[in-house]
């Protein structure tokens, strides 16, 4: 019995103390007291709303190097000069395996030489058979000067009989002598024809065999400038080349930039591209340099955006940052670069933590602890604080506590 009595008035003290809690007011907010854990104050001083970006250094002069047009789509990088190296005008930078096209100039080489030796037995041949040619219109000639003479004898000197055999061996004569003509001049446009046919095919033979021999020279590249070799960036495969790699014509290997044009190549998604436009400022922060900051300005942004597959499936606008200062002597292409583009600043306005201020679409505002709703519009947004200016009432004071927004009535943000 009295176990069940000392539980009963367990449960109804219980009871009461938490019938207490919901009842009792919130206990005052002593004046001045710093805010609690839950909320934030107004301060004064510069927001700087900036968007960030990765970019690098990239030259905007440079000797290029490129994978040659070759007989072959794709060619093996068999060696590459490490990146980084100092090379002078007429270094090797690059070579690709030569055997494909070692082994059709060897083959075209080996035609070319057949048909020279067939182009001068031709011709040889063509001269034996103008000379026999020329022999037999000879020989038709003096047989026809003979023969006209024989019947130049008039027919009162020789028997009748005799002096028309004469004439019927002069027509001989003369059709013999016009076959040989005839014969001789033939034989000259046939052989024309086949030395031209001939010579055409050695021509043929003898480009291919040029070309091939540039194509094998091309493959070693070989640097025009003094300076230091980048190696380039494969389009899709997300990494610079390096040996081995087998890579489609045109494709690029190397670079040796002109570091007097050096410039920040940065990339914008579709959401920070709105946000950008040539002329704003931008501190510039490179991994490759720690401790330094560099300054420059946004000179072009661009209209269209591109794909690139290795980092994600949304189209990438690429943002051209003039430096105001290089340094040739540490800076190289390739370097990646922290992008901080000043979009837009303020100062001498209220300063309130970004996470304080409600939305609702374009309408913002603020919970003052002791006024209430209050709103505003942001003039300059940073990464934690952001410059409001009150759109009515008295402005924010430096040091006036802000509660979280919640939801505002509508009337009190219109």
């Amino acid at each position: 019995m009295r176990a069940a009595e000392t539980a009963a008035a367990v449960l109804l003290a219980g009871l009461a103390g938490w019938i207490g809690l919901r009842g009792a007011p919130p206990p005052a907010q002593v004046p001045g007291a710093p805010p609690d854990p839950g909320e934030a104050v107004v301060s004064t001083g510069p927001v700087e709303e900036i968007v960030r970006l990765t970019g690098e250094l990239t030259a905007r002069e440079a000797e290029r190097f490129t994978v040659p047009l070759a007989s072959g789509w794709r060619l093996q990088l068999k060696w590459l000069i490490d990146e980084g190296t100092a090379v002078r005008p007429g270094d090797v930078v690059a070579r690709f395996e030569p055997s494909v096209t070692e082994s059709v100039l060897e083959e075209a080489e080996t035609n070319l030489d057949q048909k020279s030796r067939e182009l001068a037995f031709k011709r040889l041949e063509g001269e034996q058979k103008r000379l026999a040619l020329e022999r037999e219109l000879a020989r038709a000639q003096a047989e026809c000067d003979k023969a006209e003479i024989d019947a130049s004898v008039p027919p009162e000197v020789v028997e009748g009989r005799e002096y028309r055999q004469r004439r019927l061996a002069l027509e001989k004569a003369r059709r013999k002598l016009e076959d040989a003509e005839q014969a001789l001049q033939a034989g000259r446009l046939q052989t024309a024809a086949e030395l031209f046919a001939l010579e055409i095919e050695v021509a043929d033979l003898e480009d291919d065999v040029g070309r091939f021999r540039k194509e094998l020279a091309s493959l070693e590249l070989r640097a025009h400038r003094p300076g230091i070799v980048v190696h380039e960036y494969h389009p899709w495969w997300g990494r610079k080349v390096q040996e081995g790699d087998r890579l489609e014509a045109t494709l690029p290997v190397a670079s040796i930039p002109d570091l007097s044009t050096l410039e920040v190549e940065a990339w914008a998604t579709e959401t920070e591209v709105a946000r950008l436009a040539p002329g704003q400022k931008v501190r510039l922060a490179f991994d490759a340099l720690p401790g330094r900051e560099f300054t420059g300005v946004v000179t072009d942004v661009a209209e269209r955006g591109t794909r690139r597959p290795a980092w994600g499936n949304g189209s990438y606008f690429r943002v051209g940052i003039a430096l105001d200062e290089r340094d040739e002597e540490v800076m190289r292409p390739g370097m990646s670069a922290r992008c901080d583009v000043l979009v837009r600043s303020a100062e001498g306005l209220p300063r309130v933590p970004v996470h304080m201020i409600g939305r609702d679409g374009a309408r913002a505002w603020v919970r003052s602890r002791a006024r209430g709703v209050v709103p505003v519009e942001i003039v300059a947004e940073g990464p934690l604080l952001a410059a409001v200016r009150p759109l009515s009432g008295a402005a924010l004071a430096d040091g006036e506590a802000l509660v979280p927004p919640g939801e505002a009535p509508p009337e009190a943000v219109r």
